[in-house]
This record gives structure tokens, sequence and C-alpha cells, in this order.
């Protein structure tokens, strides 16, 4: 998968259900800040449970002749094992009204919309750059394995008929098959911390 492909999508508005707010804090802004290094998203204090982050598109994404194209990086580089265990993605082209309202999660749970208005996305070719597994389950989540690796980049591609989109979301979900059933792969905690979400977007065109 190309890394170049297409072009940057800026996202704003952070929002969560929860951000850990100790140690960093390690807040859901942090994963959009453009800082590839420090801190990141995490969870400590509502460990063992799912979550879901919502940004939005700072500008609609353009009309694609052939259908919409985006590729989803989500880069860990907090530590040994703190990559995310088990996550699934989805956009909108709902109104900016309807979600991410740019609470953090940190006291309140953020204003993520409705599950009605997000269209998951089906992952259409995917790798992680320590060659480690990763699986797409029947709901369209993708399920990782452990890479023992500090520096990871989950790549995702995937199409939509969907144009103009005005946001994406990150569900973060529990599985069994992670230490403390996840959502991270934290051997300490089922935590993980992300520390960079990237989007970008382009056509369909072969």
């Amino acid at each position: 998968m190309n890394a170049t492909f297409g072009t940057a999508v800026e996202l704003d508005r952070a929002t969560a259900t929860f951000s850990q707010s100790n140690a960093g804090p390690y807040t859901i802004a942090r994963a959009i800040d453009g800082d590839l290094v420090n801190f990141g998203w995490a969870i400590d204090g509502q460990l063992s449970r799912a979550h879901k982050a919502a940004f939005e598109t700072l500008v609609d994404t353009p009309i694609q002749p052939t259908g919409t194209r985006l590729l989803l990086t989500l880069h860990h580089s907090y530590g040994v094992e703190h990559a995310l265990g088990r996550f699934r993605l989805a956009v909108t082209t709902s109104a900016r009204t309807a979600f991410a309202n740019g609470n953090e999660g940190i006291s309140t749970p953020g204003d993520v919309g409705a599950d009605s208005i997000w269209t998951v996305l089906i992952p259409r070719r995917y790798c992680i750059t320590t060659n480690g597994p990763l699986t797409v389950l029947p709901d369209e989540s993708l399920l990782a394995g452990d890479t023992n690796s500090t520096l990871v980049d989950y790549v995702i591609e995937a199409d939509t008929t969907l144009t103009g989109v005005t946001g994406v979301r990150i569900e973060v979900l529990t599985h069994a098959s992670l230490p403390f059933t996840g959502p991270g792969l934290s051997n300490i905690n089922g935590n993980f911390v992300l520390s960079e979400f990237l989007v970008r977007v382009g056509d369909q065109a072969p």
C-alpha cells in the first residue's frame, strides 16, 4: 500500500467516550496532534471495556467519480506491547453537529454520535509494519496479535460509496484472545497508546 496515496485529511474536534487523564494526559486529541512520538490516546481508568472516538474532517472529502478510497494509519510508538488489539473503523457524511462535540471523555463521555449515522468500513487491504498477525473478523473489526515491538503501524485501505465524508470513528473493542480482554495488547493491563491516527483519501481507480 502506498503511504503517499491521495491527499491527507485534516481531522478536528477529537471526541471520545473515555480518555486517560493520569500520567500524561493520554487524551484523544493527542492522537491527531502531529506528534508521532509523545503521548497519544489511552484508557487507563476504564480498562477491559470497549470505547469509541470520533473526529470531524476539517472539510468534506472530495467527490470522487469512481468512489472514495481511504488509507488509514494507526501509529503506535509507546513502549513494547502497547498497540491496539482489536478495533473497527467507520465514516459518516452526517452534519458535524451530530457527532464529535470535542469532549475528550476525561470526566464525562464525549458525544460520538448515534451508531445509525456511521458506516462501518470493510477493509480491502491491510497490513502491520512488523509483519505480525492482523485478521478481519465477521463484524469488520480487525484483531491483532502481539508483535512484541515498540513501533507498530496498522495500515488499512477501505473503499466506500460515500462522498463528502464529514467524520471518522474508531471503536476499540475487547476480545477473549487479548491480555485482560484488551482492547490493547499490554500484558500489564490490556491498555494501548494510539500515538497518531492518520487518514488519506483518493479515488478508487486501480
